[in-house]
């Protein structure tokens, strides 16, 4: 078992990330192995990301109960979580020092795969923006109700789905993607967008020139700027994520008996 761990104001959570199969190009796991997997607590299928910052009207809904609870600073969630904002307000979650998911307003996501250093994310309608801020090794993949979208490198991926779910939109900001369609594989470079149509078995689509930019890509932005400029994974290792919320806090001093505290 590896233990991963991240960091939540005042103390240190632990919690245990391990691997487990995923993506649309897969073949489904049989129902047994589901069962036993994904909602048992000691498996060592199960990971966990957390809500690492959220303004307004924000919910979950667990995905082994089906109950709605209110959105917490530093919520842990785990696979078949849902989260959704409300108007005028926006979410982040966070899986691993390097990948993070941004949800605007009146949106919803699912995390329909979480394990060891592997993401699947569904997002259900609204807009989110999936950033991986550093160099990862993990193994994401982002699906729209009609294609399955996979960053190759860092970089600043933004997705729509309309509220009924035949449409959809990818726009590569920075970095580069792998679109999964049924007719194929299409890459999606910076300053690219892909706009989906029509059912899951036979979409249409067509790669223009990127949208411009609007309020959501600045927010993010400044959001990027504000953790790259942290200083606390100078002092601490990479699998504790969520070492940025230390910085609000205090400074680093090296001590003699602990080391850097």
């Amino acid at each position: 078992m590896r233990l991963t761990r991240y960091f939540v104001t005042g103390m240190i959570a632990v919690v245990s990330l391990s691997l487990a199969a995923f993506g649309q190009q897969q073949p489904p796991p049989q129902p047994d192995q589901q069962q036993d997997d994904s909602f048992d607590p000691d498996s060592v299928n199960r990971g966990v990301a957390r809500l690492s910052m959220m303004n307004g009207d924000v919910s979950i809904r667990r995905g082994d109960s089906g109950d709605f609870v209110a959105g917490a600073m530093n919520a842990p969630l785990v696979i078949g979580d849902r989260v959704l904002t409300g108007p005028n307000s926006r979410a982040e979650v966070q899986f691993d020092f390097a990948n993070i998911i941004r949800i605007a307003a009146d949106s919803e996501i699912r995390l329909s795969e979480l394990s060891d250093r592997r993401y699947q994310i569904q997002i259900a309608h609204g807009m989110a923006t999936f950033r991986v801020l550093r160099a990862s090794e993990a193994d994401v993949e982002l699906s729209t109700p009609q294609v399955s979208v996979r960053p190759k490198k860092e970089g600043v991926y933004r997705l729509i789905v309309h509220d009924n779910g035949e449409s959809s939109e990818l726009t590569v900001r920075l970095g580069e993607v792998d679109v999964f369609t049924p007719h194929g594989v299409e890459t999606v470079r910076a300053g690219q967008t892909m706009q989906v149509r029509g059912p899951s078995s036979d979409p249409e689509f067509q790669i223009v020139a990127a949208v411009g930019e609007d309020e959501w890509d600045h927010w993010n932005r400044n959001r990027d700027q504000d953790l790259e400029r942290s200083a606390s994974y100078r002092y601490v290792n990479k699998d504790e994520y969520g070492a940025e919320d230390l910085d609000n806090y205090g400074q680093w001093v090296s001590d003699p008996t602990y080391g850097n505290v």
